[in-house]
């Protein structure tokens, strides 16, 4: 565990402003964390990741286009979200977490994929702040295995400590591995955290990636598929399109310092993405179409009545399902 000294909110009502003090948090590097899981023994395959580099530049996969990383360089991910605790008499508390995993490597049980690097409460973060510096440390670290060496010295030229100065520009794993990230992953709400970017789901502009809209002229429109303005090629941004039109003009995430940043390398979290999206659309379509061919009320009824029906419909068809299913469902 490496310390890092961090700014966090103070919580005094008695102040007229919000201020900061520092404090001291604790961190994981995530080239130590790789060395320290190559010593005990893990090792990926050449072949695949080979093969991943070939299948995403021979499909057109415009951040493997753009890194510059050989086909011996093995994906990383790295990931944050946030969570909502229950503490004692129902008090609660909300951390962010930031994590790493090796792309290419799937071990039986998934948690032991995901490698925790740095976790904060919430309501402690001091702006954008707090987490940048956390980020830059990270990003120096990820960048540390793209040559696959270990530091000389800090982030900032400084002495390192003397565990670290041990290890000084010899190789972070034994077989000379080198890594580069390839996905930066999160939902939309985590990713308007980090970033800060322009576009956002609820706003005008909708994709981080183009410049469709959620307004203005149909041309602009982000579902519109025959004749929109924005589905040119390349279709996504590049890195300078994407800096100069959805990164803020301050406190710049130190994320796009990774080697190889691209804006391709954002992933939104499956799962919002189907559930939240396509499914909340598909399903309320369908039932649209129900309530006008007039399946649960007449075709006439207002609309409110409708749904009003149609829910309480539902429900009793889920109770009745709920009866007649097995007690481990």
């Amino acid at each position: 565990m490496r310390p890092v000294e961090l700014p966090v909110k103070v919580n005094d009502k008695t102040r007229e402003r919000p201020t900061y003090e520092m404090a001291t948090y604790y961190m994981m590097y995530p080239h130590e964390i790789i060395s320290y899981l190559y010593k005990s023994g893990l090792e990926i395959d050449k072949k695949a990741v080979q093969h991943f580099w070939r299948t995403s530049r021979s499909n057109g996969e415009q951040w493997a286009l753009f890194s510059k990383a050989s086909e011996s360089h093995v994906p990383l991910g790295f990931y944050g979200d946030g969570a909502t605790m229950i503490l004692k008499y129902g008090k609660q508390e909300s951390v962010i977490g930031l994590f790493m995993n090796l792309v290419l490597w799937r071990p039986k049980t998934v948690r032991c994929s995901r490698f925790l690097l740095f976790t904060i409460e919430e309501a402690r973060l001091w702006k954008f702040h707090s987490l940048n510096i956390v980020l830059r440390q990270i990003v120096w670290s990820f960048n540390l295995l793209y040559s696959g060496l270990h530091p000389a010295v800090g982030m900032r030229g400084e002495q390192l400590p003397p565990d670290m100065m041990r290890l000084a520009n010899t190789p972070i794993c034994e077989n000379r591995d080198v890594f580069t990230v390839t996905e930066i992953r999160g939902d939309w709400s985590w990713m308007k955290k980090i970033l800060r970017m322009r576009a956002s789901w609820q706003g005008r502009s909708t994709c981080h990636l183009c410049s469709a809209k959620s307004t203005r002229p149909y041309s602009d429109r982000y579902y519109n598929f025959e004749s929109a303005s924005w589905d040119v090629q390349p279709f996504e941004y590049s890195l300078a399109q994407f800096l100069n039109v959805e990164m803020p003009t301050e406190g710049i995430c130190p994320l796009i310092a990774l080697i190889n940043f691209s804006p391709g390398v954002l992933r939104w979290c499956i799962m919002h993405v189907v559930h939240l999206g396509i499914l909340y659309v598909c399903n309320g379509a369908c039932l649209k179409m129900l309530l006008d061919l007039g399946y649960f009320t007449p075709k006439e009824e207002k609309m409110s009545h409708k749904l009003a029906v149609a829910y309480r419909t539902h429900m009793a068809r889920m109770l009745g399902l709920m009866e007649r299913a097995p007690r481990f469902l």
